[in-house]
């Protein structure tokens, strides 16, 4: 009779075991608690001096990224060379993603182009704005200084019905952080993804005539 249970006695003893292995497991993986999510607000141009919107309509792409900056994670920049990224605080979206609704933001606060809109959106566009991200970053000078906030993109304006580039904008801005803590070193983002949109704004309204509206 002790023979017949002892293998119901094994078998309990290995679910309890399986059970409590399973349990150390989870407590492993336990990340603790969710990372703060820090939007990004730029400063916006104001509207262009021009009489009335350009009768064109824009579409703005989804800008391109290296994997290093297309993602939630806030890049530090040590030595011009180490990334690493802010602990506990990320982007509300992937950069790309937060870049691409500024510069939607920014032309809408501009008043540039008769309409204006992310790719997706089934707009009826006469105009695409292509954006390559070359940096967003946080540049450390040294280990526990104050960074500099870097924007740097390469932008094109191509014309929807031949695909045909009408000019290209490389810009590259910077922004010091007024501290350490999160929210000055996002303010610091802010402040200089704010001047390349100042930049950007105006370029495009220059541009965009030499497209012809279909």
């Amino acid at each position: 009779m002790m023979q017949a249970l002892r293998p119901i006695y094994v078998r309990a003893l290995l679910l309890a075991a399986a059970t409590a292995l399973l349990g150390g497991c989870i407590t492993l993986i336990d990340t603790g608690p969710a990372p703060v999510r820090m939007q990004l607000n730029p400063p916006m141009p104001t509207a262009t001096a021009q009489a009335k919107p350009l009768a064109t309509q824009l579409m703005v792409m989804r800008p391109t990224a290296s994997a290093t900056i297309n993602r939630d994670a806030i890049a530090l920049l040590f030595n011009n060379r180490e990334v690493r990224y802010l602990a506990n605080v990320r982007w509300e979206s992937t950069a790309p993603q937060l870049v691409q609704q500024a510069l939607v933001q920014a032309f809408e606060s501009a008043n540039v182009f008769r309409g204006v809109a992310p790719d997706g959106s089934g707009i009826a566009d006469d105009v695409r704005l292509t954006t390559d991200i070359r940096q967003f970053v946080l540049r450390y000078a040294e280990e526990k200084g104050i960074p500099t906030a870097v924007f740097a993109a390469q932008f094109q304006l191509v014309d929807t019905g031949t695909g045909a580039v009408l000019n290209s904008l490389t810009v590259e801005t910077t922004a010091p952080a007024a501290g350490r803590d999160p929210h000055a070193l996002v303010a610091a983002c802010e402040a200089a993804l704010g001047k390349a949109l100042a930049q950007v704004v105006p370029w495009a309204a220059k541009t965009a005539p030499k497209a012809k509206g279909r």
